[in-house]
């Protein structure tokens, strides 16, 4: 019977290989985070890290809409320390699924999880990765945005606008408006010649 015991489970039961959980010190950031010294550097790479996670799941509102909770509770610190249950009961969705989605994260390079102790208890921590906002390819093509009035946009490397600048129309003034401002005119034209012949 003792042999029985370990011999290797069937193949149709064979259990997915778990990822180890990495421990880290409290107040170490792991190689790879994003990291910055000033609120607009951080506003810069949180911008270039949403649009890279954007352009790499386009389809899957899922890992998207965990990845844009995460970059709030990110704050000051630079990290998360959201539970898995407490990120399904904020976005309603299952935990087997929010597991997949912070999975899906980590491999494609858009997070990185890590552990320390705080108080003796284990606690895990979520970082946004630099290694997806590296990879991910400038934005080419299309047309700048369009400034002032202008009805086409420049082209790279053109100083003029194309085309003729739309010219801005007044708002529509009611006909009471439009008679009551030509009786004020016609008024004032007539003190103006009534000063003159005095």
């Amino acid at each position: 019977m003792a042999a029985a015991t370990n011999a290797l489970p069937e193949v149709g039961l064979v259990q997915p290989a778990r990822r180890r959980r990495q421990f880290i010190d409290e107040n170490a950031t792991p190689l790879g985070a994003l990291v910055w010294r000033t609120a607009r550097q951080k506003a810069k790479l949180f911008d270039q890290w949403r649009v890279a996670i954007g352009k790499l799941f386009p389809s899957s509102a899922r890992v998207l809409r965990v990845a844009w909770a995460l970059e709030w509770l990110f704050g000051q610190e630079g990290f998360a320390y959201a539970t898995d249950s407490y990120l399904s009961r904020k976005l309603g969705i299952p935990v087997n699924k929010i597991q997949a989605a912070l999975q899906d994260l980590e491999r494609a390079g858009g997070i990185i999880r890590a552990s320390v102790f705080v108080q003796n208890k284990p606690q895990r921590r979520i970082w946004p990765s630099s290694q997806i906002v590296q990879r991910s390819p400038p934005s080419v093509g299309g047309r700048d945005t369009p400034h002032k009035d202008a009805q086409t946009t420049p082209r790279a490397g053109e100083t003029e606008y194309l085309g003729k600048h739309s010219s801005f129309q007044k708002p529509r003034i009611s006909s009471t408006a439009q008679a009551a401002r030509r009786e004020a005119e016609s008024r004032d034209a007539r003190a103006r010649l009534r000063e003159n012949q005095q």
